[in-house]
């Protein structure tokens, strides 16, 4: 199970990338978030949740602060700032 904070309240995203079938997304303090599906629910059926990705926090202080996705969903890259 991940010890990462769950997307809540207090965080904001503060970058967004579409790809075919899903959605990236940075949040203020630097972890980046991934949720399966581009469209929004139908009747009856639950929201899609936004699931922080692992390995996205570093002991060297680096953040994330923008996430971009390529033409096929696996294709994904995020710029750090080293603070």
């Amino acid at each position: 199970m991940s010890t990462m904070p769950l997307l809540t309240g207090r965080s904001k995203l503060v970058s967004l990338s579409c790809g075919t079938e899903n959605v990236w997304g940075v949040d203020n303090t630097g972890i980046v978030y991934l949720r399966i599906g581009t469209k929004a629910p139908s009747p009856g059926h639950l929201n899609p949740a936004w699931v922080p990705v692992d390995g996205t926090t570093h002991s060297s202080g680096a953040k994330f602060t923008k996430v971009i996705a390529g033409p096929s969903d696996w294709m994904v890259r995020s710029t750090p700032i080293v603070i």
